[in-house]
């Protein structure tokens, strides 16, 4: 099962745990709408027609620290074979949800 669980201080990620993913805060998104809608209003062709954004670079196993220090616990970290876990969504992809599971016990602020 691929997943975070922090309920039970468990990680399980395809891959690699030091793989790097973003995460943007919705802060970041609206301050970035912000500046663009100012952009378009005093000059629309400054405007790109597409913009990515990307917020901080994080690997799973600097998120379950970054959480287990939160908590003051430890976050175990366990890995999947990427390939065995591609080839199972491939072969039934209706089958999905049996292999992520995603727990959130953590409050939102």
């Amino acid at each position: 099962m691929i997943g975070l669980d922090t309920a039970n201080r468990v990680y399980t990620v395809p891959g690699l745990p030091s793989n790097k993913f973003t995460v943007t805060s919705m802060v970041d998104v609206g301050t970035a709408l912000a500046r663009l809608s100012i952009l378009a209003s005093d000059n629309p062709s400054s405007v790109p027609d597409y913009v990515r954004l990307s917020g901080d670079a994080v690997s799973f196993a600097d998120l379950a620290k970054i959480v287990g220090d939160e908590r003051g616990e430890t976050i175990e970290v366990k890995s999947t074979s990427a390939a065995e876990t591609k080839q199972k969504l491939i072969d039934n992809p209706a089958d999905l949800l049996s292999h992520v599971k995603y727990v959130n016990s953590l409050e939102m602020s």
